[in-house]
């Protein structure tokens, strides 16, 4: 399992996308490859995470694509991409 920087692709001039493309789910471990971006709060307060994807097909019929997110020592919540009923109302089914 490896990442690929896609150029020119997404919000900030660049995306990544993992290789290969079929990789069955992984172990959430602390050795698995993963994404890690440094940023500093200035006070104790909530913050709402937005992640920007992109259009993919679900070819994991049933199951979705995922990926997780853990922010400092927290376990990594999972989420699903295809998982749109809180957004849609489950209208894109």
């Amino acid at each position: 399992m490896s990442w690929i920087t896609i150029p020119n692709y997404g919000r900030a001039r660049s995306a990544v996308t993992v290789s290969p493309g079929n990789l069955a789910a992984q172990p959430l471990t602390q050795n698995f490859p993963h994404l890690s971006y440094t940023f500093t709060l200035f006070d104790d307060t909530d913050i709402t995470l937005e992640s920007y994807l992109a259009p993919t097909y679900n070819f994991k019929r049933g199951e979705g694509l995922k990926f997780a997110v853990a922010i400092d020592d927290e376990p990594p919540q999972t989420l699903n991409l295809h998982d749109v009923t809180g957004i849609w109302g489950g209208a894109s089914e």
